[in-house]
């Protein structure tokens, strides 16, 4: 029998499945509810907590996709390098 999966911890919600597009606009939810002033100390910390991951994420999706676009064009230039050189 295997082991169940662990559930995230409070500070550290798991965001495997949510998009970029949907953790951004988590993240836009969580600023308006937090500059709306009306939550409870508990809960603007939750959030608070919640948006910093969510920021988190957001960073190293976008650092992802910028690897695989510099790599991406990397090999663009290294393939017409090789088509402009017959001999290379």
């Amino acid at each position: 029998m295997s082991d169940p999966k662990p559930e995230p911890s409070a500070g550290s919600p798991d965001l495997s499945g949510l998009s970029f597009e949907g953790a951004l606009g988590r993240l836009d939810e969580i600023v308006e509810g937090l500059e709306g002033g009306q939550l409870a100390l508990e809960d603007a910390v939750a959030r608070f907590e919640e948006g910093m991951a969510l920021r988190a994420e957001c960073l190293k999706r976008l650092q992802q996709a910028e690897a695989k676009i510099e790599q991406v064009l990397a090999e663009s230039e290294e393939a017409e390098a090789a088509d402009e050189d017959p001999f290379g």
